[in-house]
């Protein structure tokens, strides 16, 4: 459909508000917004236009059913409705806007429906998860500043505040959601059996004092995703990162996606069977690297490298922690550069990265350092002494990435 930069639009019988940020969906990779508890499309403020400015993407974001000035939905909710949400909703939603690849982006009950919706539907067009301040399993801590949240709509000026934003929606947004975790039912209410299916890159992005959720929540991703999990934990801040920490979330996220967009879109060659790690005495699955190694390696072109299969595979190697892969992928890409070039010297970089992040697998953790000291040398040379904020080169922004080695491998580049 055709999308204007506000409206409505119509999804499983429903009329869902939204607001579209930059080029729509089927014309670029887009980010989804998917909101809190009490969140709706304007309680988001000036962060899809921050967004969008920092990483030259589409973001659409859309009020739930309930919330906003989109359809009501009165309370009380099912228990399952975050269920409901991810597996009929936004998969309908997807498709109507003309969705063709990108992120999702959720906080809180937002960032659980992102996750529902990547375990079950397998979509290849998800190139990765921003999962802000999420929740897989309920917490003590949380249900109580869920009742503490009920006491301040009861005798406080938080209703008046929140209708300025859901207008007549305001009493089922809140109690819709507030009843429901409430509800004894819901303790029981888990999602950690959907994580293990999740392989797409995922971030995770916390505060420190989130009174909502303890990093209980980011351990579980990190121990049971299939994909990659990178953490952003931000110090003085709660259940609002991007509020209470705007600069440091933006930053997570925009260096984060921009990586993800360098790889190629999910689904469009296959990954390997398994990772190989020399010594544990399974045999790499060559199969995939070999298809890549038969389409050609054309000379490489900075400026035409989203036409490099090669170089983008790798970079989905990479991301998916096939580092052994990368490394049989990116070396022939590294002899195709030019001589003398800043794209060998940065394919030389990136050879080496994954070297280390493979060395780390292996334990051998002064090897790592060392190629990690010999990659950032590589990608300073890349960048030159005399500039401060050199443009991305073959889609990489070489200043973040240095910054990245000097942090563990769970950390956002």
């Amino acid at each position: 459909m055709a999308l204007n930069e506000t409206g409505v639009v119509r999804v499983a019988d429903a009329e869902l508000e939204y607001r579209m940020i930059g080029p729509p969906p089927g014309e670029a990779p887009t980010i989804i917004l998917l909101h809190e508890g009490l969140g709706c499309v304007s309680l988001w403020k000036d962060f899809p236009d921050r967004l969008a400015a920092a990483t030259g993407l589409g973001v659409f974001v859309y009020s739930r059913r309930g919330y906003g000035r989109s359809s009501p939905y009165e309370a009380p909710w099912p228990l399952t409705y975050m269920h409901e949400e991810g597996e009929q909703v936004l998969p309908e939603l997807l498709d109507v806007i003309g969705f063709r690849d990108g992120v999702l982006f959720g906080h809180s009950d937002g960032a659980s429906i992102a996750a529902i919706y990547a375990s079950t539907s397998g979509d290849p067009r998800l190139r990765g998860l921003v999962l802000m301040a999420p929740h897989f399993f309920t917490e003590d801590a949380g249900i109580a500043s869920i009742a503490e949240a009920k006491i301040a709509y009861e005798t406080t000026d938080l209703r008046d505040r929140l209708a300025a934003h859901h207008g007549d929606n305001v009493d089922c947004a809140f109690w819709g959601w507030n009843r429901a975790w409430l509800d004894p039912g819901f303790r029981q209410w888990d999602i950690q059996d959907y994580l293990p299916r999740i392989k797409a890159p995922v971030l995770i992005v916390q505060g420190e004092d989130d009174q909502y959720g303890t990093a209980d929540q980011i351990t579980a991703a990190q121990e049971k995703c299939a994909g990659r999990v990178c953490v952003a934990l931000l110090p003085d801040c709660g259940h609002s990162p991007y509020r209470d920490q705007a600069e440091q979330t933006l930053d997570a996220a925009v260096a984060f996606i921009s990586r993800l967009l360098t790889a190629l879109p999910n689904g469009e060659y296959r990954l390997p069977a398994h990772a190989h790690v020399p010594g544990t005495g399974s045999e790499p699955d060559l199969a995939p690297l070999e298809r890549i190694k038969q389409t050609g390696l054309p000379g490489v072109d900075a400026d035409d490298w989203r036409g490099n299969v090669a170089y983008r595979y790798g970079w989905s190697l990479f991301d998916a922690g096939f580092f052994w892969e990368a490394h049989e992928i990116w070396e022939p890409v590294w002899h195709a550069c030019a001589p003398n070039s800043r794209e060998r010297l940065l394919l030389r970089a990136l050879i080496q990265l994954a070297n280390a992040r493979l060395k780390q697998k292996m334990g051998k953790d002064n090897a790592s350092a060392r190629l990690l000291d010999e990659a950032d040398q590589l990608l300073a040379d890349v960048t030159g002494p005399n500039s401060d904020k050199p443009p991305p080169i073959m889609g990489v922004d070489v200043p973040r990435l240095r910054q990245s080695l000097a942090g563990p491998e769970e950390k956002p580049y």
